[in-house]
């Protein structure tokens, strides 16, 4: 079973501001809200050729905006793998 941790005071705040500036809500999040000190950044996987940014997730980054995020506090990753690639490191 899984135990899930609170998010301190800081992340949580940010993410509730965006949250609230959103029309969508928490719609739109991207994947991954990661922290450090007084920063918070939100990441967004994408698979090469087969996942686009949607509309909600635009609509996520422009309240962030609003919310008195940066741009370079979003972070998309784009990933992809070939079968058969080896991977470095095995």
């Amino acid at each position: 079973m899984f135990k899930c941790t609170p998010l301190p005071p800081g992340p949580l705040a940010t993410l509730e501001a965006v949250a609230s500036l959103n029309p969508k809500g928490y719609r739109g999040c991207l994947d991954v809200l990661a922290w450090n000190g007084d920063r918070t950044v939100f990441f967004e996987g994408k698979r090469h050729r087969r996942d686009r940014i949607r509309g909600t997730q635009l609509g996520w980054v422009r309240a962030g905006l609003a919310a008195g995020l940066v741009l370079t506090d979003f972070v998309v990753v784009e990933w992809d793998f070939q079968v058969g690639e080896e991977v470095p490191g095995r």
